[in-house]
C-alpha cells in the first residue's frame, strides 16, 4: 500500500496527542480503560487502551500536517495532500466495498443503521519501555509483613524510658537557670547600676537535681 509510512505515523500521532482526525470521515479518539478485577476469575486485568471513532467533518488539525511534514520529511502542503489522498481512497473503499483497512488501527464500516462505525484493532504499545501483565491473579498478591518476634525484652522500652525522663530534668533545669540569668541581665540594664545587683546575683543559686545510675 503506498500509504504505509503515512498510516504508521498517523498511528502515532494518534498515540501522542490522544486524537486524530481524517477529513470527510471523523474522530478516531485514543481512550484509557482503569483497571479492575473480574469476579468470577478473581483476576485483576491491567489498565489498556481503546480507539475509538465518532463521524465528523470538521476541519483537521494544523498540528497534524506540522508533524507528518517533520516525520516524512516533506512539507506541510504536501503533507495535507497525502492525507487528503488517503481520505479519499478510504471513501473510495467505503463506498466500493462497504469498509476499509485503516493499519494499525481497526476497519471502518457501515453499520446496521449506515453509520460509519470502527472495528479497533488491538492496541499496539510495544515502543513502551516497561511492559506489564495484562491480567494479575489477585489471589497471588500478597503484603508480607514482619511479624514482631515473641521474645522481644521488654527491658529495652524500659531503659529508653529512664532516659527521656533524664533528658526532661535536666532540660527543665537548664529552662530555669537561663530564665534567672536573663531576668538579672535585664534588671541590670534597667537600672543603669549593674553592681548594686551583684548580691542579688549571687544569693541565687541553682542546684540541678543530682541523678543516680545503677
Amino acid at each position: 500500500m503506498p500509504f504505509k509510512k503515512l498510516t504508521e505515523q498517523l498511528y502515532f500521532y494518534l498515540i501522542q496527542h490522544d486524537f486524530l482526525h481524517l477529513p470527510g470521515l471523523g474522530d478516531f479518539i485514543l481512550n484509557r480503560v482503569a483497571a479492575k478485577v473480574d469476579s468470577e476469575t478473581r483476576s485483576l486485568i491491567a489498565p489498556h487502551y481503546t480507539i475509538q471513532f465518532k463521524p465528523s467533518d470538521k476541519g483537521t488539525h494544523r498540528e497534524l500536517f506540522s508533524f507528518l511534514s517533520e516525520k516524512l520529511n516533506i512539507t506541510e502542503v504536501n503533507a495535507i495532500k497525502l492525507v487528503n489522498e488517503y481520505a479519499m481512497e478510504l471513501k473510495s473503499m467505503l463506498n466500493n466495498d462497504g469498509f476499509a483497512i485503516i493499519d494499525f488501527i481497526g476497519k471502518i464500516y457501515y453499520n446496521t443503521y449506515g453509520v460509519l462505525d470502527l472495528e479497533a484493532r488491538p492496541m499496539n504499545l510495544n515502543f513502551l519501555s516497561q511492559s506489564v501483565p495484562d491480567i494479575v491473579n489477585v489471589d497471588a498478591i500478597k503484603t508480607i509483613i514482619p511479624e514482631k518476634e515473641e521474645n522481644e525484652p521488654e527491658l529495652e522500652e524500659e531503659v529508653i524510658n529512664e532516659k527521656e525522663e533524664e533528658s526532661s530534668i535536666w532540660k527543665k533545669s537548664a529552662i530555669i537557670f537561663i530564665s534567672i540569668a536573663i531576668f538579672i541581665l535585664l534588671l541590670s540594664r534597667i537600672s543603669g547600676n549593674p553592681s548594686q545587683l551583684m548580691g542579688l546575683q549571687n544569693s541565687i543559686q541553682v542546684k540541678l537535681p543530682l541523678l543516680q545510675h545503677d
